[in-house]
């Protein structure tokens, strides 16, 4: 549904891409099926050791989710692999298997791969707001041992925010698409159904936590604030309630 309602290309969708390319990291334009898959070969043969890469078919046939891995690498796999999978989508599967792997012991591997749907994802906004989703995690937890993963993670929350506004609406149309056929068919959603309500936003939510523990209380609660406004799901008002009165205490402190 999201991605057929992103395939209209509004000037705001147009605009949100152009300023994107300014922040992310930079993607040359492909010119066809061919180079896509050959960049991704080459990709997992450099990227990846031998054992790495033997690890990571076993780890993708467990998700049942194989035929990007397996196409990449060659093999009796390769005459059904295609860089379009079922999915179209071949991050999909990146995205899948690096949110898989963020385990204490196999975050090295997911970080690898979900850096690489990022830079594949940066002329896409729907699809780096997924991709995003399930980055910020995986940095995120290392912050304490790495000391590259919190600012890693700052600046994955930052992007995925630099794009929110236009994927709320794109949530809100499908809400409202989805509102409306249950309505024709007689039947309304309840309030929990998925897709009725807004989703998390993994950016703001996380980036409001950060902001949180630094004691900078008044960029979190713009964070919140802008979050609500634009409608994601969360615990806003109590943050914001929150932060306003040790943002006081603060003030009197000083």
């Amino acid at each position: 549904m999201l991605k057929r309602l992103f395939g209209k290309k509004s000037n705001e969708t147009v605009n949100t891409t152009e300023s994107l390319k300014a922040t992310l990291p930079d993607r040359s334009e492909n010119t066809g099926q061919s180079k896509d898959v050959n960049d991704l070969r080459s990709w997992w043969q450099s990227t990846f050791s031998s054992d790495e890469r033997v690890y990571l078919e076993s780890k993708a046939q467990e998700l049942r989710d194989s035929s990007l891995v397996m196409g990449i690498a060659g093999g009796r796999h390769s005459k059904r692999f295609r860089f379009l999978t079922s999915s179209g989508e071949p991050e999909i599967e990146l995205h899948n298997l690096a949110r898989y792997l963020n385990t204490p012991q196999d975050r090295h591997l997911a970080r690898r791969l979900i850096d690489k749907a990022e830079t594949y994802y940066s002329n896409d906004p729907e699809k780096l707001h997924f991709t995003y989703t399930a980055m910020i995690p995986i940095y995120y937890r290392d912050r304490d041992t790495d000391g590259a993963a919190l600012p890693r993670t700052i600046q994955a929350c930052e992007r995925m925010i630099s794009f929110a506004a236009e994927m709320a609406k794109i949530f809100d149309d499908e809400r409202r698409e989805r509102t409306a056929y249950l309505s024709q068919r007689g039947s309304s959603p309840p309030d929990d159904t998925p897709g009725q309500q807004m989703p998390i936003h993994m950016g703001f939510q996380q980036l409001a936590i950060i902001r949180e523990k630094e004691r900078n209380y008044t960029e979190a609660i713009r964070l919140s604030a802008d979050a609500m406004g634009q409608g994601w799901q969360g615990d806003w008002e109590k943050r914001i309630a929150r932060c306003e009165k040790r943002l006081a205490n603060q003030r009197k402190a000083d």
